[in-house]
């Protein structure tokens, strides 16, 4: 609900899966509203992040149903950025099957980030830090709180 889809990035995601060649993806980034110049800053850095790295955002991936089910989809082990893992198994499971992880720059997908709305940068580092220096603090959901918490809310998001 959160990401709008360009009927050209579809047109790219499922042209890149019938090559042959491509076993999956994704895409860069773009904010369906006004943020702050810092916030767009840290967009920026993940889209360059991501088309470095070939990580897809968890907010549009494609990939062949046989790479999914072999890689082992998402991990239901992490309670933060299931995507990174998943894009590391498909793109490993590719390499053995000498296809390629693509991260489509053309077509940028439009989605809220709203986080980066309701965060000042320094507190958005603060509450990643965590994940950040502690890679293994995704396998705990307290260590995760800034993916399942609306600021001043005690509720889920």
């Amino acid at each position: 609900a959160d990401t709008t889809i360009s009927p050209e990035l579809m047109k790219m995601a499922l042209e890149n899966l019938n090559s042959g060649s491509c076993c999956g993806g994704g895409v860069i980034v773009t904010a369906s509203e006004a943020i702050p110049a810092a916030a767009r800053r840290v967009m920026e850095f993940w889209n360059w992040l991501s088309v470095k790295l070939d990580l897809a955002a968890g907010c549009f991936i494609y990939c062949l149903r046989e790479a999914f089910e072999q890689s082992g989809g998402f991990s239901e082990k992490v309670y933060a950025s299931e995507e990174i893992w998943l894009s590391r198994r498909l793109r490993s499971w590719g390499r053995k099957h000498n296809m390629r992880f693509i991260i489509i720059e053309g077509h940028p997908i439009t989605t809220s980030l709203r986080k980066l709305q309701w965060y000042s940068p320094s507190k958005l580092v603060m509450l990643s830090a965590p994940v950040l220096l502690f890679p293994p603090a995704v396998f705990f959901k307290g260590l995760c709180s800034t993916w399942y918490r609306r600021p001043g809310h005690g509720n889920k998001i």
